[in-house]
């Protein structure tokens, strides 16, 4: 172990890691959520042993009897970087005030997802109390974790707080009437690609807020069909 960090919620040392591709596992510096460890042997307690032996004999969740999707799990959609770098040269300041620099600036990464190591971890889950039990002890997330690991804020109003001043009052008018055309045109809804058409790079006085609904309906709130969420487009936004 070349070295951790003693305070805060993640400890950092040096272990054999896989890569998301494949490959031989190589040494390198890694990022732990505490409480952690470095071996999966040890005693079990007796709630661990009566969740454990609920588990099937074998791993193989193609023989399992439904249908598991992953819409949640959204990738940057075209030009989304480019418009992140714009949003975020203008508005940084802003942004993190909001406490959503961070994530935003997330949302243009691609993080690859391994199946399998999903539907394990989802296995673990136990419903009792809410936690995932492994050989070697019980974990949940908390809201620390979200903190740590998406970069988001905790803290402050709900986005659905009453506009307090006449300036987001006016801004929510003009978004409401630009954003209606949308919503109510016949034969179609309002999804990302027409959304980011409509809005990016218009340098209009409402493209910060557009871009905002569009982050919160793809990334953080995501629908099914990849579409916009009316009702964020309608909400308070950091402006």
């Amino acid at each position: 172990m070349a070295g951790s960090s003693s305070k805060g919620i993640v400890e950092i040392r040096e272990e054999a890691m896989v890569s998301p591709a494949g490959g031989d596992p190589t040494f390198r510096k890694a990022h732990f959520i505490k409480p952690c460890t470095d071996s999966i042997t040890g005693p079990f307690s007796n709630l661990h042993s009566l969740c454990l032996s609920s588990l099937p004999a074998t791993f193989d969740p193609k023989s399992w009897a439904m249908n598991v999707k992953f819409n949640g799990w959204r990738y940057p959609p075209i030009n989304w970087t480019t418009w992140v770098k714009k949003m975020a040269s203008l508005h940084e300041s802003t942004l993190r005030k909001a406490g959503i620099y961070e994530p935003i600036m997330n949302s243009t990464y691609i993080i690859p997802r391994t199946d399998d190591l999903v539907f394990g971890v989802a296995e673990r889950w136990f419903n009792e109390t809410k936690s995932f039990i492994f050989p070697w002890g019980e974990a949940t997330m908390t809201l620390e974790d979200v903190m740590i690991l998406g970069g988001y804020s905790v803290l402050g109003s709900p986005v659905f707080i009453k506009l307090e001043t006449d300036e987001l009052k006016e801004t929510k008018k003009k978004h409401e009437e630009s954003g209606t055309k949308l919503f109510n045109a016949p034969g179609r809804k309002p999804s990302l690609a027409l959304w980011v058409k409509k809005f990016m790079d218009t340098d209009s006085v409402i493209e910060h807020e557009a871009f905002l609904v569009s982050w919160l309906s793809t990334f953080v709130f995501p629908s099914q069909y990849n579409l916009i969420v009316r009702s964020f487009s309608y909400c308070r936004t950091p402006c």
